[in-house]
């Protein structure tokens, strides 16, 4: 019994897609609007952290 339920739980996982372009993919709008601006964000945060070392 235990060993249907582990195989059954070992096939859902393996054929579930994980990978972050799948998952970005799949998002909901807001979801992705959300992920682009922390992502815009960071890169702005780097930016400016590169932009005083170089004045220093």
């Amino acid at each position: 019994m235990e060993a249907d339920i582990s195989s059954q739980a070992v096939g859902l996982a393996s054929s579930a897609d994980f990978s972050l372009m799948n998952l970005f993919i799949r998002a909901d709008i807001i979801v992705k609007s959300v992920i682009i601006i922390l992502i815009a964000c960071s890169v702005y945060s780097w930016a400016v952290i590169i932009e005083k070392f170089k004045i220093v």
